[in-house]
């Protein structure tokens, strides 16, 4: 990360959301590591907290993930740094959302089907990953988490889970 990120409160704040809550901070497999959170955070909240909580805290991490990465994107040259992972963060709720199935070997293949589009990005996925700045870099996982979602609740429909 860019030394100069680092000079205020408010870049600190910005570097925390836009690094996905530290998971970008890793050497390796930033998106990965952010996936991975995500899937985590999302399970772990408690069942009470139904559709209409998630969808609120989903929509406010894309507000918050949004600003975040505008806001550091001024003090990187890459178009979409690997340390920014609040991306992952979003496409991977909105997957798991789509699925609507909190068992755990639902999430899991959900969070494999996220990593499959995300890295493989094919069509349109890519088309979006090309939009400048931080709505690009969010909306090729926006994408990614849409054809996860569909495509695991496919899958799990047809296997009877």
């Amino acid at each position: 990360m860019k030394a100069q990120l680092m000079k205020s409160v408010t870049d600190r704040i910005a570097w925390v959301i836009a690094s996905g809550f530290f998971a970008g901070a890793l050497p390796r497999a930033q998106g990965t590591a952010g996936s991975v959170l995500a899937l985590l955070v999302w399970q772990m909240l408690p069942a009470p907290f139904g559709l209409p909580f998630k969808i609120a805290l989903l929509f406010s991490l894309s507000i918050l993930g949004f600003i975040a990465i505008r806001h550091c994107l001024i003090f990187d040259n890459e178009e979409d740094p690997g340390w920014i992972t609040v991306d992952e963060w979003i496409g991977m709720w909105l997957s798991l959302m789509i699925i609507g199935d909190t068992r755990w070997r639902v999430a899991v293949l959900g969070f494999v089907a996220f990593r499959i589009f995300d890295i493989a990005k094919p069509f349109p996925i890519r088309r979006f990953e090309r939009i400048p700045g931080a709505t690009g870099v969010i909306m090729d996982d926006v994408v990614a988490g849409i054809f996860a979602g569909v495509v695991t609740t496919v899958i799990v429909s047809n296997l009877g889970w």
